[in-house]
């Protein structure tokens, strides 16, 4: 809050990439501009597991448990890519830039 009691901007975000969650694992890159040591924005609406990884990522059930609901994360190297598993019900999870 600044003198005035305003609320002061401290985050930016930037691109923002979509996936739906379901039944089988799913993958998408990351958005454009996340390397190694940039923080993201997880936000899912269902409970899901997540792996961050190359191309090739995919989620299993021994993977995190990612709780609905809002994360940030620091990449780190090699991770180009987030891959999602549903727990109980279809969803989407959505990844943001922040800078």
């Amino acid at each position: 809050m600044d003198k005035n009691w305003h609320a002061i901007n401290v985050l930016k975000y930037g691109d923002t990439v979509g996936l739906s969650v379901g039944v089988a694992s799913s993958s998408v890159q990351l958005p454009t501009g996340v390397t190694a040591q940039t923080i993201v924005r997880v936000s899912s609406n269902t409970d899901c597991y997540i792996a961050l990884g190359g191309s090739g990522v995919t989620a299993t059930s021994s993977d995190p448990l990612f709780l609905a609901g809002v994360e940030y994360i620091t990449i780190a190297p090699g991770q180009t890519h987030i891959a999602a598993l549903r727990v109980g019900v279809n969803g989407v999870l959505t990844v943001t830039e922040v800078y």
